[in-house]
């Protein structure tokens, strides 16, 4: 509800079961593969943010927002 009231957006909330940095960029890039183009990540991980913010690179016409939790 604060999402959508805040900032106009319903997230799509998954949990992976894991901290592994490479398990949440791969399940990201997965479903840009599967032509998904907007992506906002968040988390409490400095390394799960950067490993998404690193897939910007990949895919350049994305857009792609990973940010620490606060």
């Amino acid at each position: 509800h604060y999402f959508k009231m805040e900032h106009g957006i319903q997230p799509y909330v998954v949990a992976l079961g894991t901290g592994n940095p490479t398990a949440k960029s791969g399940w990201i890039a997965d479903h840009l593969d599967k032509g998904y183009t907007d992506v906002f990540f968040i988390d409490d991980s400095p390394a799960n943010v950067a490993a998404v913010r690193a897939l910007s690179k990949q895919y350049p016409d994305a857009n792609i927002r990973s940010v620490i939790a606060k």
